[in-house]
């Protein structure tokens, strides 16, 4: 993910994926540049055409330019909004989750409390830092000592989160505790 800042936006036109975008594009942009220098040239020198100047041209590029910003705009603000309902829903069940084992356990039982206290909230942390950058285990709460060797040897944290917590689940279910 790029980290965006709206006040110095010329430093994005330099980022490493529009440096790659434009050794692409440049030998069409060229090429073309050429072509339709070679092509007006020659409409003027042999046919004795003149070309005068207008603003049609950059009329219709400016309608072309703000349809395709409408239609980028657009799909920015879906794709935000997506994202949003998408972690909205996360929060509301991790909030149920959490409610829900709060009534099923025993007021007693603290060690499965704290754990669920922890893990519920280190799911939606890890999940968030996943999307982003990468999740710094350090930065999560341990219910025990074996957390950073149970999560360490995997890729995606948040997919190790959440077989601990089902297990730990399914485990006081066998038991009889909920």
């Amino acid at each position: 993910m790029i980290k965006y800042n709206p006040k110095s936006w010329f430093a994005i036109i330099f980022h490493a994926y529009s440096r790659n975008i434009m050794k692409l594009l440049l030998p069409n942009l060229l090429f073309f540049g050429c072509y339709s220098l070679l092509v007006t040239w020659t409409i003027e020198h042999f046919f004795g055409f003149d070309f005068e100047g207008t603003v049609v041209g950059h009329s219709l590029l400016g309608i072309v330019l703000g349809l395709f910003l409408v239609f980028r705009t657009n799909t920015a603000y879906d794709r935000w909004w997506e994202g949003r309902k998408q972690w909205g829903a996360l929060v509301n069940n991790t909030r149920n989750f959490a409610i829900k084992m709060h009534a099923f356990l025993a007021a007693d039982d603290h060690e499965n409390r704290d754990f669920f206290a922890r893990m519920i909230p280190n799911y939606a942390f890890a999940m968030k830092e996943h999307l982003r950058q990468g999740v710094d285990k350090q930065e999560l709460e341990p219910p025990d000592e074996a957390f950073y060797k149970e999560i360490d040897h995997y890729e995606h944290q948040p997919n190790r989160i959440a077989p601990l917590l089902f297990s730990r689940l399914d485990r006081l279910y066998r038991s009889g505790q909920i």
